[in-house]
């Protein structure tokens, strides 16, 4: 009796959290896969409200920015992760961007550089230093 009110209590406690089922672990457990621009493009849309596509070898990525800095370059990092690790299509730089109440960022990184970030570990208020070029006009 005991171990089943247990699991009882698990079990609540675990939907009031929001805690995910095990099928959802795998979801978010399933490496990412872009074969082109177009499922890339879902995948920003999604995830960061924003959009992406290749111009001439240029990867740009325009996410709705969260109105912080810090909160914009976690933002970034998640993206050259998502980018560096799904990607499967060639481009030489990627372009993250976004525009604020105060004005637009934006930041170029070669396609090395992206992969390299997803790779390791990239401390949030690193994110832009990383980039060949950049300006930023809202911060």
């Amino acid at each position: 009796m005991r171990r089943t009110t247990t699991a009882v209590a698990i079990a609540a406690l675990l939907a009031l959290t929001g805690c995910s089922s095990s099928n959802d672990d795998a979801e978010a457990d399933a490496p990412l896969e872009f074969p082109d621009v177009q499922s890339l493009n879902e995948h920003i849309a999604d995830r960061f409200n924003g959009t992406a596509e290749l111009v001439d070898e240029d990867l740009t990525v325009m996410i709705e920015s969260k109105g912080f800095e810090m909160s914009d370059k976690g933002q970034t990092v998640k993206v050259l992760e998502d980018v560096g690790e799904g990607v499967q299509f060639d481009y030489d730089t990627l372009t993250v961007t976004a525009q604020t109440d105060n004005g637009a960022w934006g930041y170029r990184y070669d396609a090395d550089t992206v992969t390299e970030a997803s790779e390791s570990e990239v401390l949030v208020d690193k994110a832009w230093s990383l980039a060949d070029t950049g300006t930023n006009h809202a911060y």
